[in-house]
Formats: structure tokens, sequence, C-alpha cells
């Protein structure tokens, strides 16, 4: 018999010194395990919410480029007409449909998921950056589109994780407003304006040679109109010197042409003309040179291609022809003109040239609500 000392047996129950781990340790591995299930969890939760947030995201990305290209085309239609005003809904719902978000087509609602139109026209305000739905097609410059996916349409996002939580679809739209119809902006313009109502009576300026005649005042179809303080002659030179953006909105001050005769304001206009190119419309000729034409003979048949900005003057300018001499008229929109003559002295202050009321410059965005020339519609929103 091993007369040695003995070592004490190991017991395996809880609490009994020499079991296999001590107390404190086992109650932190049981809470161990209970704080990673719930880690778990929550991890589960939030990549179920990060799949669905990701399929909205993605939708509203496809809505947005579904909206901006049927609000784009859409706006390309607008011609001052109710036919055009029809021409530009059924447009931008074609355009839509074209698209898809999460593989399904675009489709647009005349009752929306609000009560408002998925597709509605109206008139884009640029100096106050709003949106007012109109029917009128001679004021109408812009077309908005709301492109939704709304569970009350029956169209919303499914969920994939949070139907879990009671979500079975999430709504998603976008909104996008492109302005059409006539030029709004542009680069460079001609100190000369012409009221809206002057381009209203005379459709005939769209074909024959136009006379802008300054003074008598009795007589005047147009008159100075200068972007940067009065119509002063130091203003009205520095205008034809300086080439900036102009656009619907913005505020002329006008003068009565009186001082056409100044050579700081003819001359410019004159070197312009010889400077252009030459006159190619064998449709519209030109007429025989006048006798008080400043433009040296030898370039005479040479035109200079500009814009004239035309202002809202709810008529007043037409009958009888207003006084000119006044600030705070707004730009309603600009029409293209070829300039071919200046008759500075004389009784009669005159420019002569012709609307080119077919061109699309290049330079020319759309916004304006005359309608007879076309231009690039663009989004505003």
């Amino acid at each position: 018999m091993n007369g040695g000392p003995r070592r004490p047996r190991r017991s395996t129950r809880p609490g009994v010194m020499g079991s296999g781990a001590p107390p404190a340790l086992a109650g932190e591995r049981g809470s161990v395990a209970a704080t990673t299930a719930v880690l778990i969890v929550v991890l589960l939760v939030f990549a179920a919410l990060t799949v669905d947030v990701g399929l909205a995201t993605l939708a509203r990305r496809h809505l947005q480029n579904a909206g901006d290209a049927a609000a784009l085309d859409g706006a390309a239609e607008l011609d001052g007409t109710q036919a055009g005003l029809d021409r530009a809904r059924a447009r931008a719902e074609a355009v839509a449909a074209a698209h898809a978000a999460l593989r399904d087509p675009v489709v647009l609602s005349q009752g929306g998921g609000d009560g408002t139109p998925d597709v509605q026209v109206g008139t884009w305000d640029f100096a106050a950056a709003t949106f007012t739905e109109s029917g009128d097609p001679a004021a109408v410059n812009a077309v908005r589109v709301q492109a939704r996916r709304y569970s009350a349409r029956g169209e919303g996002i499914a969920t994939t994780f949070g139907q879990l939580a009671g979500v079975a679809a999430m709504d998603v739209g976008s909104d996008a407003i492109a302005v059409g119809g006539g030029a709004g902006e542009v680069e460079c313009a001609s100190p000369v304006a012409v009221p809206r109502c002057s381009m209203d009576l005379n459709p005939s300026w769209c074909v024959d040679p136009v006379p802008l005649s300054f003074n008598p005042s009795t007589t005047n179809t147009a008159g100075f109109g200068v972007f940067a303080g009065t119509a002063s002659t130091p203003n009205i030179a520095a205008q034809l010197q300086t080439c900036s953006d102009y656009r619907v909105g913005d505020t002329l001050c006008l003068g009565n042409g009186a001082n056409l005769a100044s050579p700081q304001i003819y001359q410019p206009m004159v070197d312009s003309i010889v400077a252009g190119e030459p006159w190619d419309d064998a449709t519209r000729p030109l007429p025989a040179q006048d006798p008080a034409s400043e433009v040296p003979s030898g370039d005479y048949g040479k035109v200079w291609r500009t814009w004239i900005p035309v202002f809202d003057d709810g008529g007043s300018f037409c009958s009888p022809p207003d006084n000119y001499n006044q600030c705070g008229w707004k730009v309603d929109s600009f029409v293209p003109f070829a300039m071919y003559d200046v008759l500075a002295h004389g009784s009669t202050k005159t420019v002569l040239g012709f609307f080119d009321c077919d061109a699309t410059p290049g330079l020319a965005y759309a916004g304006g609500t005359v309608f007879d020339t076309e231009a690039r519609p663009r989004l505003v929103r």
C-alpha cells in the first residue's frame, strides 16, 4: 500500500471545491450567449432594412431618370396651342413608359397618387422658381412630371424583409420640371426691345422685312431696352459691346430711341452688320438700300444675327404707342433678329431686319412664351 498523500477527487457538482468551472465564469458564458443572440437579431434587422432601402433608392433613381426624360420630351412639344399641350402630355407618358423602375414600366397616371395628375402643364416663373398649373396655351412654358410608385395605386415598392414589421410596400416618387416653348435664355442680346403686343399684332413680321421704328413716339414699334441701368447712351453702348446671359424674367429699362443718332450706338450696330454673314434667304429678298442707310453700299446685303428681348406690356404699347422712357418691364421671351440696316438720321430712327421665326439657334434655351422660334428644352427642377 502506497503511503504517499492522496490528491483530492474533483467534484462535478457546481459550487463544490474542485469543480470544472468557477460560478462567475459560468454566468459570464450565459450572458455572452444571450448578448450574441440579440446582436444577431439586430444585425439581421439592419441587413433587412439595408436591402429594402437600397431597393427604394434604386427605384427612385429609375423614376427620376424617367421623369427627367419625359418632362424634356413633353416640353419640346409646347408651341402655344391647345394641340401642343395635348401632345406634350401624350409624349411625356410615352417616354416614361419606355423606361423601367425595377424592371416594371413607368406608368404615368392622370389621377396621380395624391389627387394630382402625374403630368401637368403650366407656367414656370424664373424669378420665383415656382411652377403654376395652367391650361392657357399662350402662357404655358413648362411640363411637370411626377413619376411615382404609390401603394394607394397598387404600385408601391414591395419590401423583402419589411413585411416582418408590417410594412408590405414603400411609396417612392420623383419630381421633374422642364421648360419649353420659345427662347427663354440667350447669350448676347441687342439693346433693341419690342412689346409683346407688337409680336401678337404683326404676324407678317415672320415673313416681311421689319422696320423697328423708335421715333417719333406716335409711330414707334420698338425702343431701346437695357438690362443694367437706364436706357442712356453710355448704357446702350455698353450693352452693344458686352455679351452677357439674359433670361426671361429679367427687368428692362426702356428708351424711346431718339439717341440712335449717336455714333456710340449706331456705329457698333453698323460694324456688326458689316462683320456679319450674307443674307441668303431667297424667299425673303432684301429691299433696295434706303438713301438714309448707315451701312456702306458695298456691304449692304449682310446681316447681324442677334436676339431681341420681348417684354410683357399687357397691350398698353400698341393702342396707341406708349411712352418708352420707363423701367421695370419684365422680359417675356427672346426672338432672333437678322438686322441688315440702320437709319439713324432723319425724322424717323429705324433699324431694319427680319425676325428669324423658323430658326433654331444653338445658344437658345427654351422658357419664353413667344413660340415662333424653337429652342432647346431644359430641366429647371
